[in-house]
């Protein structure tokens, strides 16, 4: 199930409105990397092993 959750966020496909806005592109990349890192803690606190 968590390795489901880590090859979501690898897929995770981002559309940019602004056609090549980098601050856009930027947000969202940022914003998909601390969910990442949220879901590696919590993973850590439940006791589950990240099969990264």
């Amino acid at each position: 199930m968590l390795s489901t959750v880590f090859e979501r966020l690898r897929n995770f496909r981002v559309l940019d409105p602004a056609c090549g806005s980098g601050n856009f592109l930027l947000l969202t990349l940022r914003g998909l990397k601390d969910l990442e890192h949220e879901v590696i803690l919590e993973s850590e606190r439940l006791g589950l092993r990240a099969a990264l």
